[in-house]
């Protein structure tokens, strides 16, 4: 049914979502493996991927918005996209080039890998592919850091997760990490909670406590911030 309460064709391949008076319509993207040079196919390419919102006010229905991604230009990374959004007459640029690894601003911190796409999921594979020795340390105990650290002890690695608070996971509570710290220990990690990574080393790193642990590579999971590089060199307006 058409915003107007009249009927239209048939729509196929659309994934629509309804909540009180308002409907999101997802365009389906388009397979480029059917596409054609006909007006139809044509017509078809410029709405591949588009949101169309609709709002119903007084019984009647009315589209408030058109949501469209749209590329802003590539990166080592890959195709970066935007998403260019009609207002009721009014045109929006919306960039979402997603989040990049925080960086702590401590001695060696170069030394340490991140992982974020593809390319550091290979740059991580070279390097302990190359690696001269047989401990790792994993600075941070989110979700990501715990799956590295489970990956380099089933590579045969002697692993240390570096945990900067009480527990591995914030969002769980603290009786239900517990368990995940014995199973931590259990399988071989070396578990550092409560302690700050101060510095990175040429084979080691050094502890707010002093202490070092050997540390062959080292990997920052310490979590990621909004990437605003973009924003920044186009010289918009950002937050904190």
């Amino acid at each position: 049914q058409n915003p107007d309460g009249s009927w239209g064709e048939p729509q196929f391949g659309r994934s629509v979502a309804v909540s009180g008076d308002t409907i999101v319509v997802g365009a389906p993207k388009e397979d480029s493996s059917t596409t054609g040079s006909n007006s139809t196919a044509n017509e078809s390419s410029s709405d591949s991927g588009a949101i169309y919102v609709f709002t119903r006010t007084s019984g009647s229905w009315s589209q408030q918005a058109y949501i469209k991604p749209t590329s802003i230009g590539t990166s080592q990374s890959g195709q970066q996209f935007g998403w260019s959004v009609a207002l009721n007459g009014s045109t929006a640029l919306i960039l979402a080039p997603g989040a990049r690894p925080v960086r702590p601003p401590i001695p060696g911190i170069e030394r340490a890998l991140s992982l974020r796409d593809i390319e550091d999921t290979d740059a991580m594979v070279a390097a302990l592919a190359g690696l001269g020795g047989t401990h790792a340390v994993v600075i941070g105990g989110g979700f990501i850091g715990l799956e590295v650290a489970e990956n380099l002890l089933h590579r045969g690695l002697v692993v240390a997760v570096i945990e900067a608070t009480d527990q591995v996971m914030a969002p769980l509570d603290p009786e239900m990490v517990e368990p995940v710290h014995v199973a931590l220990r259990d399988a071989g990690v070396d578990l550092r909670l409560g302690r700050s990574v101060v510095a990175i080393g040429a084979g080691d790193v050094t502890l707010d406590d002093g202490t070092t642990v050997p540390a062959d590579v080292v990997v920052a999971a310490i979590g990621v911030r909004p990437d605003t590089r973009l924003a920044e060199l186009a010289g918009l307006s950002i937050g904190p």
